[in-house]
């Protein structure tokens, strides 16, 4: 004969199965993966305002930023929250920005597709120390950036923007 659940019994299951699933969201967006909301136009094109991202939490755990890569990080300056910006400069790096926004990295004109060049009407010269990265927004004429900020403390890197989920004619990965 099988007995059947107390209804008492059901109801303490089901609540330990919520607050174990509760548990685990808690700790997969605190360590893992988040979603993020972008307010400004600094990186159009390629991330518009209102888009949202998810935000992996991982990978600098185990190694450095690497230049292009797009990550959210707590602004330092304290005007915002937390800021979406390019990787642009790695430790060691040598960095100059021309008043038309264009970057040379090292010597050498660093290509960038993506970028909407403004005249900001000066330049701008950083060597990027241990501990830091130098990012730029994509929309260089309307972004709070390293050129204004300076070099980013890499502790103050929250994550890499990897996946738009919204808006849905936009869904899929960052480039």
């Amino acid at each position: 004969m099988i007995k059947k659940k107390s209804l008492l019994s059901s109801f303490f299951e089901y609540t330990f199965l919520i607050a174990i699933a509760v548990i685990i969201a808690i700790l997969i967006r605190t360590f893992i993966i988040s979603t993020y909301m972008i307010p400004t136009s600094s990186m159009e094109a390629t991330i518009l305002m209102g888009d949202n991202l998810l935000v992996e939490k991982i990978t600098y755990r185990f190694h450095s930023p690497k230049v292009g890569d797009i990550v959210i990080f707590n602004d330092p300056s304290g005007i915002e929250k937390q800021l979406i910006k390019r990787v642009i400069g790695v430790p060691g790096d040598h960095i100059e920005i021309t008043k038309d926004g264009h970057v040379i990295l090292n010597g050498k004109a660093y290509e960038e597709h993506y970028a909407i060049y403004q005249n900001v009407g000066q330049s701008f010269k950083f060597d990027i120390k241990e501990g830091t990265v130098f990012v730029l927004g994509d929309n260089r004429g309307n972004s709070q950036d390293s050129r204004w900020i300076g070099p980013v403390s890499e502790d103050m890197i929250i994550g890499r923007a990897i996946f738009r989920r919204w808006p849905l004619n936009r869904f899929g990965p960052i480039k």
